[in-house]
């Protein structure tokens, strides 16, 4: 390590030099732009890419600190899918209940086992993708998500659900609430066997099936190869302590 950050290789940042705050709160839309001109400087110094370990605890204590996070978080990953940006972010258990685990937990790609039901994350092709299961105990969690995402500048609202194993009659409710509110249509894509067990109609919601996607597809579909290297890194974290243990790592 000593070696690394001698060379330039790694670099060392508190809280306030790695995100832009606002008072305490994480400022989304700037610290978005810090990382990205850190992953150009990065590059134009020769590296191949940018990858970060960051402890999010102290700016996730408060429910505004968390709004703030939760929508720099989505942002960032709709950044890193282009970007040759892999990272993972740690959240202190013992200073975080589980529903604040669980808040932050849900919009990254991957997270340790029984932090959160439900993912949603970043994809090419859509406004944002599903998986795990969204049954109707984690609709008021799912709600809090969608709500952190912020407005749609579009006029469709595509999301990929492939990935999802479930999702409840509640969760469409509040998919088809939430297009609703932004005044656009939602298709959401999901499996075939999954679409043709759905009844309709569900205001602003379309159904449309399709073929299923698995991890390897979905791993694929991420840009840059080491983040395919991140979630067996993750696994083998979480292996070597219990399920929800006083770190808790979430994957991007």
């Amino acid at each position: 390590m000593r070696q690394a950050l001698e060379s330039g290789q790694a670099g060392l940042r508190d809280t306030a030099g790695y995100y832009q705050l606002a008072g305490e709160v994480v400022d989304a839309e700037a610290s978005v732009a810090r990382r990205l001109a850190a992953s150009a400087d990065a590059l134009a110094a020769g590296h191949n890419g940018s990858r970060i370990i960051v402890d999010c605890t102290a700016t996730a204590q408060t429910p505004q600190q968390r709004d703030a996070l939760a929508r720099y978080e989505h942002l960032l990953d709709k950044q890193i899918i282009q970007q040759p940006i892999a990272a993972l972010c740690a959240y202190d258990a013992r200073a975080l209940s589980l529903r604040a685990i669980a808040e932050l937990a849900c919009m990254h790609p991957y997270a340790s086992p029984r932090t959160t039901p439900f993912q949603l994350y970043a994809e090419h092709d859509a406004a944002f993708g599903l998986a795990g299961t969204l049954s109707d105990g984690s609709v008021a969690l799912f709600l809090t998500a969608l709500r952190r995402l912020g407005k749609s500048t579009r006029s469709d609202l595509v999301i990929d659900a492939r990935s999802a194993a479930y999702i409840g009659r509640q969760a469409l409710i509040a998919l088809s609430t939430h297009a609703q509110e932004l005044n656009v249509t939602a298709l959401l894509r999901m499996s075939r066997p999954h679409a043709s067990r759905i009844e309709l109609p569900y205001p602003a919601l379309t159904i449309a099936g399709a073929l299923s996607r698995g991890p390897k597809q979905y791993q694929a579909s991420r840009k840059w190869l080491p983040r395919k290297i991140l979630p067996g890194l993750a696994q083998r974290l979480v292996r070597a302590t219990k399920p929800l243990a006083p770190r808790a790592c979430r994957m991007r």
